[in-house]
C-alpha cells in the first residue's frame, strides 16, 4: 500500500500502522516524503526511543507508532503539511538545532522541539553521568575522586567550547553553514588511549582557518556559561561524553564493555524517570506541555 502525497493521503496514514496517531522523528537513514507515504522508516531507533520515553513519561501511548524518517527537511514538510491542514492524527518531532535563534521554529501542536539543541544535550545530564558512573563503580571515597575528575573534565569541555559555540550558532545564521564539522563531530576531540579526551583546541583554529578567519567571526551571539550544555552541537558533546566515560570505565583491572548506543539508550531511561520525578523542574514542565499538547 503506497498512499500519495495529498492531505487526506496523510490524514489516514496512521490507518496504515493500524494506530490511533504516528509520531514521525530524526534519527536512522534519510527517506523522502515518498519514502514516508510508502510506510518506509525505521522503529528502532534512539530518536523513536528518546520521543517514545519523553512523550509516554506524561500521556498514555496507546495505539500511537512511532517512526524515524532520518531527514529534518523531510519532516519539515510533514510539518509544514500538518500545519497547513490541521492534521491531528499525525505528530512531527524534530532536533531544535538552532531554529530557536533563526526563529523558524513550526509552531503547530503537533510539532514538537527538543529543548536543547538535539536530544543528546537533554539526556547527558551531569545527573546522568553520575548515575551511569556508579552503576558500574562503587560508592567509595576512591571513585569518588574519580568522579569528581569526570564532572570537572566536563565543566572544562563546556568552558572552553563557550566561544565555538558561539561561532557555531553565528555562522549557522549568517552563512547557511556550520563551524563544527556535521560529518565528522570527533574532529574537534583529543582522544587518546592514555589521555583524558578533550576539546582540541588546534583543530577548532584549523576550522576557522578553513572558513577564512584567523580569530572568528565578530559575532552579537553572547550565551551565558549555564546555556552552553544547552547549544552545544549535540553529536560532539554526546562523543565526548562517552569517550570521557570510557576512559575512566573502560580501563584494567576491571574492564566495562563500552557502546555508545547503549550509553544514549541508559540515558534515555534515565532521562525519562528524571521527568517522571521531577528532578530536572525546567525540562519537565517544558516536555508536559508538549505531550499534553499534542495529545489533548
Amino acid at each position: 500500500m503506497t498512499l500519495r502525497r495529498t492531505t487526506g493521503g496523510l490524514q489516514s496514514l496512521h490507518l496504515f500502522y493500524d494506530a490511533e496517531k504516528v509520531v514521525f522523528c530524526e534519527g536512522g537513514k534519510s527517506i523522502t516524503y515518498r519514502d514516508v507515504m510508502s510506510g518506509q522508516g525505521d522503529s528502532e531507533t534512539c530518536d523513536t526511543h528518546f520521543w517514545a520515553t519523553v512523550i509516554g513519561t506524561f500521556v498514555e501511548l496507546n495505539e500511537v507508532h512511532f517512526k524515524s524518517v532520518g531527514s529534518k527537511s523531510t519532516l519539515e514538510g510533514i510539518a509544514s503539511d500538518i500545519i497547513s491542514n490541521n492534521i491531528t492524527s499525525i505528530i512531527v518531532c524534530l532536533d531544535k538545532d538552532f531554529d530557536d535563534f533563526k526563529k523558524n521554529m513550526l509552531e503547530h501542536s503537533n510539532v514538537l522541539y527538543t529543548h536543547g539543541y538535539s536530544w543528546e544535550n537533554d539526556i547527558l545530564c551531569m545527573e546522568f553521568l553520575e548515575d551511569f558512573f556508579f552503576t558500574y563503580k562503587n560508592k567509595n571515597p576512591g571513585n569518588q575522586i574519580i568522579y569528581d575528575v569526570i564532572s570537572k573534565s566536563v565543566f572544562n569541555f563546556i568552558v572552553s567550547s563557550k566561544r565555538y559555540c558561539e561561532f557555531d550558532i553565528h555562522f549557522a545564521l549568517k552563512h547557511s553553514e556550520f563551524y563544527f564539522d556535521r560529518g565528522r563531530p570527533t574532529r574537534h576531540l583529543e582522544i587518546g588511549n592514555q589521555t583524558v579526551p578533550k576539546l582540541n583546541v588546534s583543530a577548532c583554529q584549523l576550522r576557522l582557518s578553513e572558513l577564512g578567519y584567523k580569530r572568528g567571526p565578530v559575532t552579537q551571539i553572547k550565551l551565558d556559561q549555564s546555556e552552553v550544555q544547552r547549544h552545544l552541537y549535540g553529536k560532539l558533546f554526546a562523543r565526548f561524553t562517552f569517550h570521557l566515560m570510557k576512559h575512566y570505565l573502560g580501563r584494567p583491572p576491571k574492564k566495562v564493555p563500552m557502546h555508545f548506543e547503549s550509553m544514549m539508550r541508559a540515558g534515555i531511561k534515565f532521562f525519562g524517570g528524571a521527568l517522571a520525578s521531577g528532578s530536572l523542574a525546567k525540562q519537565e514542565r517544558y516536555y508536559r506541555s508538549l505531550a499534553q499538547g499534542a495529545f489533548a
